[in-house]
């Protein structure tokens, strides 16, 4: 189904909204270039109030929902609900079983190749010299064709064998391992102005998008995985379990 691409999506729509927008927003830089007619020394927005707003929206969302959204009752031939101590009891025998014990190793183990390109690379290419609010617009344009991919290729990556498409995402996300360090000690010869080329903005659209978009398929498969290999008695638990 879709529940491991709304996921995605819903993932996506948070970080652009908690990074890229607020990012924009908090510069005073970026403010006065596009959205002011006379410059200030400070942004739109700051992180108290960002805060402050998305508090009030997620208590008023998560009240409406609580008062609006309905639980179907479940009948009675399916699995009964576990309680606090049996779920933690099932939980510790999951565990305890072969295949999840290789499974937790692959888990623990599989974005460590990836993790200095995905954390480290960008705060080198804003030391570098390209502005983090500039690197927050250029990627903006990343974030609706990633969603848009994501909803046209769910049916492919979500099915049975939706670990295939991960081990065939795996060597082209490897891949970028070398290109984006390549990118990253380059970056500085290109930043010799105080104009940052248009050429420049292309390559960090190129550069982040690409591994950006295939961690986020790579999450649609492993979550479809996850559901469809879920135990019903355990339901969120059990992806909770595999998620952490």
């Amino acid at each position: 189904g879709y529940s491991s691409t709304c996921g995605t999506v819903g993932q996506t729509a948070g970080v652009f909204v908690g990074f890229f927008v607020f990012m924009s927003l908090e510069s005073a830089d970026f403010c006065n270039a596009y959205l002011r007619s006379e410059p200030l020394p400070y942004g739109i927005i700051t992180l108290s109030s960002f805060l402050h707003y998305f508090g009030w929206i997620y208590l008023i969302t998560t009240t409406l929902v609580m008062l609006f959204k309905r639980e179907e009752t479940q009948p009675s031939d399916e699995e009964p609900a576990l309680g606090v101590l049996e779920t933690y009891s099932k939980l510790i025998q999951i565990m305890r079983l072969p295949t999840m014990k290789i499974f937790t190793i692959l888990l623990l183990t599989m974005s460590i190749s990836f993790s200095a390109c995905d954390s480290i690379s960008w705060l080198k290419l804003v030391r570098a010299g390209f502005a983090r609010e500039k690197f927050a617009l250029a990627t903006t344009l990343i974030v609706p064709v990633k969603i848009t991919l994501l909803l046209l290729f769910s049916r492919r990556m979500t099915g049975e064998r939706s670990l295939d498409a991960y081990m065939k995402i795996y060597p082209y996300r490897l891949a970028f391992n070398l290109i984006v360090p390549a990118f990253i000690w380059a970056a500085p010869h290109m930043l010799t102005g105080r104009d940052v080329p248009p050429y420049f903005y292309a390559l960090v659209i190129f550069t982040y998008g690409c591994p950006q978009m295939a961690s986020y398929f790579m999450m649609v498969t492993r979550m479809a995985f996850y559901a469809h290999v879920s135990d019903p008695a355990l339901g969120g638990t059990y992806m909770t379990l595999m998620n952490t």
